[in-house]
């Protein structure tokens, strides 16, 4: 007999019982939801031109799919049970539903059953999130595509939750949804290259609260690893670009936004160790715009001990990024691009060499990139 995860899609044990579901490939909505959507406008949403892909772009993308699948299905397997028809079935309902991506709701049209299989697999079996990281980062070493202009983002990712008992959930920042609230936070580590982009690592970022006394039932009921200690979001977040590096995952940039961005010490450990990155920083971060003169303070008086750590020594003081911004000697040329999606895009760029000083640490110089929109916002 033929080995079942040979079979086509639609033979195959995740896709038995398949019901018609949004996006795969050769089905339609069922005539009622046609003449509604025709009636609504919008019956040539499922119009792959109406996306800018052609025809036959997408006349592959369920077997593409499948095969995705099939690369990854050792993740989800142990030595008793395969678990990997559940994820198969998770990821077509993650990428095909229009809304209400419940496991309840996704084993529904995928499978017609109740989802408890579903969110067995997904919230109990003992399959490591890092075997599937490190499936990611051995296909982007591979891929000869990959090799030269990859970036590397580094970026936090929120989600909203009810109470305390998801795993990590707490009362803090959503990052740039601007505001706190009751939520879980992963840390995500992202490669582009052109139109290619992949999650190649990633992690669960653990408030300290949960990593007390208070919450130790908790996590050992979550199955949170014994040892995992606090970690804030900067040092897990740096730790994974480490972790990728050293395992040869291939990038020319690091980018990140203002919450990793801001550490100045990160950013002089990352060009000491030879790396490009572009960071966004806060707009009263300090700058000089030129090179301060530091060293040790001479002791004054016979009282008090030496300070024998280094300290800024010049008396030019230095400037808020958003005071050069607002600086009328400060040049904007214009950069014009064009998104096929979008259409124009174009904005002012400034840019100007500065310098930081971490504390206890040399200056050192990087360059400082500042953008203005049409209607004068800076970033």
């Amino acid at each position: 007999m033929q080995s079942w995860d040979k079979w086509p899609v639609e033979q195959s044990p995740a896709g038995a019982t398949q019901r018609p579901w949004v996006g795969q490939p050769g089905e339609r909505p069922a005539d009622n939801k046609t003449a509604e959507a025709a009636e609504s406008g919008i019956g040539d949403l499922y119009d792959p031109c109406r996306w800018g892909l052609a025809a036959e772009a997408v006349a592959t993308v369920g077997a593409r799919l499948y095969e995705f699948w099939l690369r990854f299905r050792d993740c989800f397997t142990t030595r008793t049970r395969d678990t990997s028809a559940n994820a198969y079935n998770s990821l077509r309902g993650q990428l095909t539903m229009d809304n209400e991506r419940n496991f309840a709701n996704m084993a529904r049209n995928m499978t017609g059953d109740d989802g408890q299989a579903l969110q067995h697999c997904m919230s109990n079996s003992p399959w490591a999130g890092q075997a599937v990281c490190g499936q990611m980062q051995a296909e982007s070493k591979a891929t000869a595509a990959l090799a030269q202009g990859s970036t590397l983002m580094l970026d936090e990712s929120a989600d909203e939750k009810a109470g305390t008992h998801n795993a990590g959930a707490s009362r803090q920042d959503k990052g740039r949804m601007g505001t706190v609230d009751l939520c879980r936070v992963d840390t995500c580590l992202t490669s582009a290259n052109g139109g290619l982009w992949a999650m190649v690592d990633g992690a669960l970022c653990l408030p300290e609260a949960w990593c007390g006394e208070a919450f130790a039932q908790t996590r050992h009921e979550l199955g949170l690893p014994p040892e995992r200690t606090f970690e804030t979001k900067i040092a897990l977040g740096w730790k994974m670009v480490k972790r990728v590096k050293a395992h040869g995952v291939p990038f020319d940039l690091l980018a990140c936004d203002a919450l990793d961005g801001r550490d100045s010490q990160c950013r002089a450990d990352w060009d000491t160790a030879g790396g490009l990155y572009a960071a966004q920083v806060p707009a009263d971060t300090n700058v000089s715009v030129s090179e301060p003169h530091v060293g040790v303070p001479e002791k004054r008086g016979k009282r008090g001990r030496p300070r024998p750590r280094l300290h800024v020594l010049s008396r030019q003081r230095p400037h808020e990024v958003r005071a050069l911004a607002r600086d009328p000697q400060t040049v904007w040329p214009q950069v014009v691009g064009r998104h096929p999606a979008r259409g124009r895009w174009a904005a002012d760029f400034a840019v100007q060499r500065v310098w930081t000083v971490a504390v206890g640490q040399r200056p050192r110089a990087e360059w400082l990139v500042i953008r203005r929109a049409a209607a004068g916002d800076c970033s």
